[in-house]
């Protein structure tokens, strides 16, 4: 495994956790509005 290989799949993996957490926040806020 290669230097750019390494940061090739880190910055995948932020990249991923990233989305993760907004698709949360997202959907975290549709269901408390939905609530209210």
């Amino acid at each position: 495994m290669t230097g750019t290989d390494l940061v090739a799949i880190i910055g995948i993996s932020f990249f991923a956790v990233a989305v993760a957490v907004i698709m949360t926040l997202v959907l975290f806020k549709m269901a408390t509005s939905d609530k209210n």
